[in-house]
């Protein structure tokens, strides 16, 4: 799956939005126990805690171009995890791009830890692109 994009979302938003989009793209999803996505999947939609298993199988994070944080503010374990983990992986693999997106959290704070990381506000929320 070279050059999908991943997106962590909350579980209960990604069936409706792979369905959503599915007519246009070549969407899937990934929660647990079910993965839609196949050899043609170019955007795969997945909780915090796929992605973070994602990661921990391989560290380079390799069948993705870009991942997408989404809603960043609302932090779990995993999320926290998930950030020291992408921030390793981006070092080290400077093709693949990390946007974080949320309403409300500190984007200075984020883009400081993510190496100072560009600021993008769309509308009023602050992107992070790393």
């Amino acid at each position: 799956m070279s050059g999908v994009v991943g997106l962590a979302v909350a579980q209960v938003t990604i069936q409706a939005l792979a369905d959503l989009v599915c007519a246009f793209l070549q969407v899937g999803y990934a929660i647990r126990f079910e993965d839609m996505t196949g050899p043609e999947t170019v955007i795969k939609y997945m909780t915090d805690g796929m992605l973070l298993r994602e990661a921990l199988l391989d560290d380079t994070m390799a069948a993705y171009s870009v991942i997408i944080l989404d809603e960043a503010h609302e932090r779990t374990i995993h999320t926290d995890v998930l950030f020291g983990l992408l921030k390793g992986i981006c070092t080290r693999r400077k093709d693949l791009k990390l946007i974080v997106t949320s309403a409300t959290l500190d984007a200075d704070k984020f883009a400081s830890y993510f190496l100072d990381a560009p600021i993008f506000k769309y509308v009023y929320w602050p992107v992070l692109c790393l």
